[in-house]
């Protein structure tokens, strides 16, 4: 792995152990975000057959909906006491990033507000394989914590971002690793239960954001529909076609679809 986003990755990791993390975050942020919970910039999801390969340049990325909540098996006092294994200060996060989604896998299902989140890994997992891809790698759009980032901080986190050095690095890296990946991005849906998704649903600052991210100039992007319940549409997708680049959004959480729904974004994944 030679990417500058890799490497920085296994930079802001080492700054969290070594704890001089914070000397470079923007105080607005440091009020928004938890830094007491490991950054997790990205996730290999190995499936059982699987070894850490040496790059994920060709595998299927999935940018999540994170920032989120952190868990305890991701605070200092539980990760610096060598509970999980082959995680330590000593350790590259590239190196053992992989070792978090192992202990995700047996953590998640012990909690059921966070069993779903097993079930969307092996959906992220499935839509590698039914778009021929050899992997699948969930990325974060920003990689700190937060269980107070609702709707309002989401759209004016941005505008903050420009404010801040490491953040506004992170985000750059990442925008220049991704100009070349398939990348799926994953969201809710704002607004009313009963409503549509529509175009509009995608034309929010945080959407914009991750769509830049992706390299996608959304407004030139297709809507396509994925999912309906009667006449309303309960997930779409919008997409440049031959890209390989979706962004998804969904009603009523932030997951991948069942199989149908990852058989049509299957389809708007392939790259020509």
């Amino acid at each position: 792995m030679t990417s500058k986003y890799f490497d920085f990755c296994d930079e802001i990791v080492r700054e969290y152990f070594a704890d001089t993390l914070l000397e470079g975050i923007y105080p607005p942020l440091q009020e928004i975000f938890d830094f007491e919970f490991m950054p997790e910039p990205y996730l290999p999801l190995l499936t059982s057959d699987q070894h850490l390969p040496s790059g994920y340049l060709k595998w299927l990325h999935v940018l999540s909906a994170n920032p989120g909540e952190g868990l305890s098996i991701q605070r200092k006092s539980y990760v610096c006491a060598g509970k999980i294994e082959g995680v330590s200060d000593k350790v590259p996060y590239s190196q053992f990033a992989h070792r978090l989604f192992r202990k995700y896998e047996e953590f998640f299902p012990t909690r059921k507000d966070l069993k779903k989140g097993i079930g969307h890994f092996r959906s992220a997992q499935d839509l590698a394989e039914l778009s021929v891809y050899p992997g699948a790698l969930q990325i974060d759009s920003v990689p700190w914590h937060s269980e107070r980032l609702d709707v309002r901080h989401k759209d004016t986190l941005p505008s903050l971002i420009k404010n801040d050095r490491r953040t506004k690095q992170y985000c750059a890296l990442l925008r220049d690793y991704l100009h070349d990946c398939a990348v799926i991005s994953i969201d809710g849906a704002r607004g009313r239960s009963e409503e549509s998704i529509s175009r509009d649903s995608f034309n929010n600052e945080w959407m914009k954001f991750k769509a830049d991210l992706i390299g996608m100039d959304i407004d030139n992007a297709t809507f396509s529909p994925i999912l309906k319940k009667g006449k309303k549409i309960t997930a779409a997708a919008m997409n440049v076609g031959g890209s390989a680049k979706v962004m998804y959004c969904v009603r009523g959480h932030n997951h991948l679809p069942g199989k149908d729904g990852l058989r049509a974004l299957a389809k708007l994944l392939v790259k020509l």
